[in-house]
């Protein structure tokens, strides 16, 4: 039997688990990037009509609020860095800070599944809830695919290999897949919370610790992954594998470059700002020659804004209330 699920719209069945699906999305980002991180709000609201609250976090809170009522989204809660991190894990680089806030983000999202965006990635078109779960209600683990031999999977691999040691597992499908970078990753809480507790058991509660003097070199970032963590513990330890979709560029499509830029034909609802030197009007125009509104807008020229979905299933976090910071 195949692990990869069927493309999105694939097949029929019991929609029920896709109908009832509402999703709380957590944005991180730092101050540095708020630029883009405004539209990446304004965009989840045009955009993505499953969501039901987005969070952001950021190293900044004040200014994060500033951001938050510029674009008039006082609905946005804004929870500050620090209080989802130890004194310990502040003091890591930015690039480990974010990852470990992403695996906690069911702190402060409520259900049973829920999403991760980078302050540096906008919806470009309307993101269907069909693309993120299944229709049994599980996310799907999405998986980039290469042609072999392949640097960037064989770099992956070393990462999958690296988390797995870290998890004491032997990693077996979770390898031959390999790439599980996404950028708009959907968690399932059960599955997180076993990562998590994986990793308390075998390195403690501070597990955190085994990150302590790495830096942000090729070498040291292929050591860890929030993503590859999760897709590990799903693939390998899960009594239920999750549905595995490819990703392609009809899904994501990553600006690494202005040429990449400049190849671009904007099919996918999700983009990854990564090279910071483009501009988002230059990626905005480049996206209007292919019928794309990127900065969306309504016809009295305002942000084009849809309804959020209704709360319907009880909340873990309160909305507006923030977490104890850690000792």
């Amino acid at each position: 039997m195949s692990l990869i699920a069927g493309r999105p719209g694939a097949g029929k069945g019991d929609t029920s688990g896709q109908q009832r699906c509402l999703l709380d999305v957590l944005v991180v980002a730092s101050h540095r990037d708020f630029n883009t991180t405004a539209q990446c709000l304004r965009n989840l609201v045009a955009y993505f009509p499953a969501r039901r609250r987005v969070v952001l976090a950021t190293d900044r809170r004040q200014l994060g609020e500033e951001l938050v009522k510029s674009v008039g989204m006082a609905d946005v809660s804004v929870v500050a860095d620090e209080s989802l991190l130890s004194a310990r894990e502040s003091r890591l680089p930015g690039w480990y800070r974010q990852q470990i806030i992403k695996l906690r983000a069911g702190e402060v999202l409520s259900g049973d599944t829920f999403c991760v965006v980078s302050g540096d990635t906008l919806l470009a078109r309307t993101l269907p809830v069909t693309s993120l779960v299944s229709l049994a209600g599980s996310p799907y683990l999405y998986v980039n695919r290469y042609r072999y031999p392949s640097v960037h999977l064989s770099y992956e691999r070393r990462r999958v290999r690296a988390v797995a040691e870290l998890l004491g597992v032997t990693p077996n499908t979770s390898l031959i897949l390999g790439d599980f970078i996404s950028d708009f990753f959907c968690f399932e809480r059960s599955t997180l919370l076993a990562t998590i507790e994986r990793l308390r058991r075998i390195h403690g509660a501070e597990w955190t610790g085994v990150l302590e003097g790495r830096d942000t070199s090729p070498a040291d970032q292929e050591r860890f992954g929030e993503y590859s963590l999760y897709a590990v513990v799903a693939l390998e330890l899960a009594g239920r594998r999750p549905p595995v979709r490819i990703c392609r560029e009809s899904h994501v499509l990553q600006l690494h470059s202005r040429r990449s830029l400049e190849r671009a034909r904007f099919e996918a609802p999700i983009v990854h700002l990564v090279d910071k030197g483009i501009k988002l009007d230059e990626v905005a125009e480049r996206a209007a020659l292919f019928g794309v509104e990127l900065l969306p807008r309504s016809e009295d020229g305002r942000e084009a804004l849809v309804p959020a979905a209704d709360e319907t299933s009880p909340s873990t976090f309160a909305p507006g209330a923030t977490p104890r910071a850690r000792s």
